[in-house]
Parts: C-alpha cells; structure tokens; sequence
C-alpha cells in the first residue's frame, strides 16, 4: 500500500508586505509598551515581564521590529551572512523567521573605517536577522528604560533634543533666586 500525499491548508493566512496594515500594527504595539509602563509604575515586575513576554512574539512587534531594520541608513549593509531583506517577499519571509528561537547571534563583520588622523576603526556590523531581532527586545525594553531615567536627562533619549536641555536649563536658571552661574 502505498501513502497518498494529501496537501493540508496552511493555519496562517498569506499575507504580503504591502498589505500590512501598518498603523494597526503600530497600536497593537504601543498598546503593549503603554500596558508595561502602569504595570512598572505600579511596582509589578512580573506583569512587566509577562507584558514584554506578550511584545516580543506578538506579530505586531516583529513587523515593527523588521520595518525599522529595513528602513533605516544601514539597510544595504549585510553583515557575515551576506543576506539582505530588500524585497517585499523577503520582508515578509523576515517576519515570519524572527519568532523566538534560542540561537546565538551571528558573528558580528567586521569592517574598517579610516579616521582623520590616519589610523583605522573597526566597526562590527551584526546579520540582519539579529538587528531585527535588537530592535523586537528594544520595543520591549525602551518603556521600562523610560519609565526608570533621570527625568532631566536628555542624552541619547527617544524624542528628546538639545533643545528640550536648553529650555529645562532656562526654566531653573531664570529665577531671581536662581544660582549667578553653573
């Protein structure tokens, strides 16, 4: 007897990268991290943990996760496995990939700058698996980052600016009470 070869329906719809609905995808997203905000702010490490847990292998969040590796100024930088995702059906290949696996990273390439005084810096530059992959746990990670800094550090901070510095300088500084000089 021999086995008959049946095609089973897939339990995923097919979707492509243009059909993505883009601004769903980033509500569902930032639904999360506002939920991982009130539950850090209310002293639940554990709901915090189970929030990030939910993040990270949310459809939502690694489409996020993906898009921004894919549209930032190092897009057409392969790292050692030399693949780039520059095409729709890669993209949406990527999405699918990225679920959590255990895994180590790749080894990071590495490339060498020349600086201004004549010498050479090297750069690593990770796969673009493992990017995507940085950028899903920063989507988790950034709402506690936040939640837990110093609110007069403007340094290296999402939607934060000199100018944000200036204006809190301004604003201490400008009282008659205020210290002459720093």
């Amino acid at each position: 007897m021999g086995a008959v070869a049946t095609a089973g329906a897939s339990l995923r719809p097919r979707w492509h990268w243009h059909q993505i609905n883009w601004r769903q995808a980033h509500r569902h997203v930032r639904r999360l991290q506002i939920r991982i905000v009130q539950a850090e702010q209310e002293g639940k490490p554990r709901k915090v943990r189970a929030l990030q847990h939910i993040l990270t292998r949310s459809w939502s969040g690694r489409a996020m996760a993906v898009k921004r590796v894919t549209t930032n100024r190092g897009k057409r930088t392969p790292g050692v496995d030399h693949v780039l995702w520059d095409t729709p059906e890669k993209k949406a290949q990527a999405v699918a990939d990225i679920q959590h696996q255990g895994g180590r990273p790749f080894p990071l390439r590495r490339v060498a700058i020349p600086k201004s005084n004549g010498g050479t810096r090297y750069l690593g530059i990770p796969t673009m698996r493992d990017r995507a992959r940085q950028a899903l746990h920063l989507l988790a990670l950034e709402p506690v980052a936040e939640t837990r800094a110093d609110p007069n550090s403007y340094g290296f901070r999402p939607g934060r600016s000199t100018a944000d510095a200036i204006g809190q300088c301004y604003g201490v500084l400008s009282h008659k009470t205020s210290a002459p000089w720093v």
